[in-house]
C-alpha cells in the first residue's frame, strides 16, 4: 500500500512537471518552438482552423503529450493519494513517450533534445523516484 504523508508537498513535483512539459524546447527547422506552442497549432488544426504542417511522428508525439497532461493535471485535485500516484506515473510515461515520438521526427541531434527538455526530465525522474521511493 502506497503512503504519502502530506498531499501538499507531493502536488509541488507534478505541477512543475506539467508546467516543464508544456515549455519543453522543440528544434523546428530553423528555429525553435515549445511543445506547449504545438499542442496550441494541432487543437487548432483539430478544430479546423488551420493546417497542422508537421509529420506524423510529431503530430502523434503532440497528441500523446496532450493525453499525458491531462493525468498529470487530474492527479492535482484527486484527494486519494493512491489514485493521485497513479495518474502521476501515467501522465509522466506518456509525456516521455511523447518526447521520443517528437524528438525522433525532429532534425536535431539527440544530446541537443536532452539537454533542451532535462528541466522536465529532471523533475518527472524525481517523481518518479519519490512515487518509488514511497512503496
Amino acid at each position: 500500500m502506497i503512503r504519502i504523508k502530506n498531499k501538499a508537498n507531493t502536488n509541488a513535483l507534478p505541477f512543475w512537471a506539467l508546467i516543464l512539459s508544456f515549455i519543453i524546447i522543440l528544434g523546428a527547422g530553423h528555429g525553435i518552438i515549445p511543445l506547449g506552442y504545438l499542442e496550441i497549432l494541432w487543437l487548432n488544426s483539430l478544430f479546423g482552423a488551420d493546417d497542422f504542417a508537421f509529420s506524423s511522428g510529431i503530430t502523434t508525439g503532440v497528441c500523446i503529450a496532450l493525453i499525458g497532461q491531462i493525468p498529470l493535471l487530474t492527479s492535482l485535485f484527486i484527494r486519494d493519494s493512491r489514485d493521485a500516484v497513479w495518474f502521476q506515473v501515467i501522465g509522466v510515461v506518456l509525456l516521455w513517450v511523447s518526447l521520443v515520438f517528437v524528438d525522433s521526427d525532429m532534425d536535431t541531434s539527440i544530446v541537443s533534445s536532452i539537454l533542451l527538455a532535462s528541466p522536465f526530465l529532471i523533475v518527472s525522474s524525481k517523481l518518479l523516484y519519490r512515487i518509488a521511493d514511497n512503496k
